[in-house]
């Protein structure tokens, strides 16, 4: 299965940046239907089989909003043209599993889907239980997958998912897929990540969803149905080459003293297009209730589209609700700065995007998926150490921290001092 990886990245790695992907967890792989496990010696273990099923009219609906609460004209959203499939993981299984070979209860999955369709899966935690699970998604493009989660009390889920596939266009797309693929209706050129989450008193869920390579949509939908439920939605995108990327964060206040927060970061150039809808509910009697979202987009060019679509429906008084948005540009006097100590235009441009991002990287768990996000924008954006400037990885952290930053004036005198060996005037 690594050597699998090793196969779908853009990039060349290494035998040790590889096995951290296998390391306090346990590797979990989906193909053609069917769930393994890796065990330490390297054979996969069958765990699971993915059932087809026909959906009801109403199967996907709970992951729209009302007509009238949408606020972009999308059609078919949901689900993607192809195969049904579903499947529920035995956590119970997993948790005997973790233990006997002595590792956290922390699962890597990696989903290598090449048919075009819809993969749903059911994650069901015990009261008090508590998972991390990253997902790596290098299936072929027009293939969504669904997590439905259902947090007991006091439990807690992590999930990170990350998307990354070569193909680009439909007729890329098309190329790929086996004789034996037979689609009825329209492909989309595009992958999916679709969270669907329901939460008991005390539960804690949490997401992290970046993409810096495909076209794709990245949605929750979260529900705190009971009081101490708390959730965070995090999100990030990198939007080239006249693609374009959708995010939409739900998060529903059911009952009182709950808690949330939404993050979306997106930089977008090159004639592409990307989006934000965040959807904050907060239902009467929800009182004590705390919700709040953010998203902020970086065009770097004229030809660049950001759309973001913060929504707050208040339904009780005693709350704590609210919304950031931002669009805008890289800062000129930032980018002159950086231009000033040394730096190529091109470089500091690569370094602010990438300091603009990485926060949301950050939410990782998974040090792998951790790892290979930062390396994936690198490599998304071209970036690499201008041979004049000639920095270290050290120099390059201090640099991502200038990036960040919002004026010269908050950069530190070790910094200064850092900017200023590399300064060639």
């Amino acid at each position: 299965m690594l050597e699998l990886l090793r196969d779908k990245l853009p990039f060349a790695v290494d035998d040790n940046f590889l096995s951290e992907a296998v390391q306090d967890c346990l590797l979990l792989y989906l193909h053609e239907a069917d769930l393994y496990y890796l065990q330490p010696d390297g054979q996969q273990v069958a765990l699971a089989t993915a059932e087809t099923f026909t959906p009801s009219s109403s199967f996907y609906n709970r992951y729209n909003p009302p007509q009238v609460e949408l606020k972009t004209k999308i059609k078919n959203r949901y689900p993607f043209n192809g195969i049904h499939r579903q499947l529920t993981v035995d956590l119970l299984k997993l948790a005997d599993i973790c233990q006997r070979y002595a590792s956290e209860r922390k699962l890597f999955l990696l989903v290598d889907e090449q048919i075009p369709g819809n993969t749903v899966i059911h994650f069901n935690l015990m009261p008090a239980e508590q998972w991390q699970i990253s997902c790596l998604n290098i299936a072929s493009n027009s293939h969504c997958l669904y997590f439905e989660c259902d947090l007991a009390r006091q439990s807690k889920l992590h999930i990170d998912c990350l998307s990354l596939t070569t193909l680009h266009s439909l007729k890329a797309l098309k190329e790929s897929l086996p004789a034996t693929a037979v689609v009825s209706g329209s492909l989309r050129a595009e992958q999916g990540f679709v969270i669907y989450a329901d939460l008991a008193k005390d539960a804690v869920f949490t997401s992290t969803s970046c993409n810096f390579k495909a076209s794709s949509l990245n949605d929750a939908v979260i529900h705190l149905n009971d009081e101490g439920a708390e959730a965070e939605a995090y999100a990030a995108m990198f939007v080239n080459n006249k693609d374009s990327q959708s995010t939409h964060l739900e998060i529903r206040h059911h009952a009182p003293h709950t808690t949330s927060f939404m993050l979306c970061n997106g930089v977008i150039q090159a004639a592409s297009t990307g989006e934000f809808v965040g959807r904050g509910y907060i239902d009467k009697a929800a009182h004590g209730t705390n919700c709040r979202q953010e998203s902020r987009f970086l065009t770097l060019d004229k030809t660049a589209k950001a759309k973001t679509y913060p929504l707050l429906i208040i339904d009780e008084y005693d709350v704590v609700a609210g919304h950031a948005t931002s669009v805008g540009q890289l800062n000129p006097e930032a980018l002159y700065y950086m231009q000033s100590r040394g730096l190529t235009a091109d470089l500091a441009k690569k370094l602010m995007t990438r300091g603009f991002l990485i926060p949301v990287v950050d939410h990782f768990r998974q040090p792998f998926l951790q790892k290979l996000g930062v390396r994936l924008l690198e490599w998304q954006t071209d970036f690499t150490a201008d041979s004049d400037a000639d920095l270290t990885e050290e120099e390059l952290a201090q640099l991502e921290n200038l990036a960040h930053s919002d004026s010269q004036h908050r950069i530190t005198g070790n910094e200064d001092r850092i900017l200023a060996s590399k300064d060639t005037n």
